[in-house]
């Protein structure tokens, strides 16, 4: 049932973003940017002693898709907490659970622009309360009309350098 969720939520992705005019393309690339950071902080979140908060914060920006939709996700933020947790191999877990996550939240950006700043914001929330194992980070880089914008990825041996992310400072 919820790998054909998923594959419902990607095919709606991707129809929709064939509707979306060229000019709008710096618009998607910022929400991409967002959702890539929140994708990331979500699943480096789970398993730590800051996860309920996590869960918690998601869970509610899922409310802007309706009560039944914010259901769903936290059944599927706990399905996901627990693989993490169960798993031998936690990073790997998280890896893949990242893009699931990341297309989530673009999808919800997508039908919701107006969370964009909430999603900032608890992405931030979520990075300074991680533990330091849990804080690696790759430094990327969006830069339109001269405003960059800055996401934060795990990597392996890097430390955590910038607190900016996704264009908040």
């Amino acid at each position: 049932m919820w790998v054909m969720l998923q594959q419902v939520r990607a095919r709606e992705v991707e129809v929709e973003s064939r509707h979306i005019a060229t000019d709008d393309r710096h618009i998607l690339d910022e929400w991409s940017a967002v959702a890539r950071a929140g994708g990331t902080a979500l699943v480096a979140a789970m398993a730590t002693n800051g996860w309920q908060a996590t869960r918690s914060g998601i869970a509610g920006l899922f409310n802007y898709r309706g009560p039944a939709i914010q259901a769903a996700i936290e059944l599927q933020l706990d399905a996901h907490a627990a693989l993490v947790s169960r798993t031998g191999n936690p990073d790997e877990v998280r890896e893949v659970l990242a893009a699931v996550w990341r297309l989530e939240l673009t999808a919800l950006l997508r039908h919701h622009p107006e969370a964009k700043d909430p999603v900032r914001t608890l992405v931030v929330q979520v990075w300074e309360a991680l533990p330091t194992p849990h804080q690696t980070w790759m430094r990327t880089n969006i830069a339109h009309n001269q405003a960059a914008q800055y996401t934060a990825e795990p990597s392996c041996g890097q430390t955590r350098d910038d607190h900016r992310v996704a264009g908040v400072a």
